[in-house]
């Protein structure tokens, strides 16, 4: 289950994880589409997605795919850090 998540494997490598900002961004505006889609909140998406699984696949791969974004960028700066030693 924790390499699904990227603990315990090196990511820095995967080129098709998008960088963190981008992957964020891309998050942050398929949230707000969502929240005007359904005439709500960009706090609340989560839950109204969750009684619309027609959307929820989408929102999860995004959600995971910031996740391995940002576990990725931290990697590249542990590695760049360890260099720099």
């Amino acid at each position: 289950m924790t390499t699904e998540w990227g603990f315990g494997e090196d990511l820095t490598g995967d080129s098709s994880i998008p960088t963190w900002r981008d992957a964020s961004a891309a998050y942050e505006q398929y949230v707000n589409s969502l929240a005007l889609k359904y005439n709500d909140s960009p706090v609340n998406v989560q839950y109204v997605v969750s009684r619309h699984p027609e959307d929820l696949d989408q929102f999860d791969a995004l959600r995971l795919m910031c996740d391995k974004a940002r576990i990725k960028e931290l990697q590249l700066d542990r590695k760049s850090s360890d260099s720099d030693e």
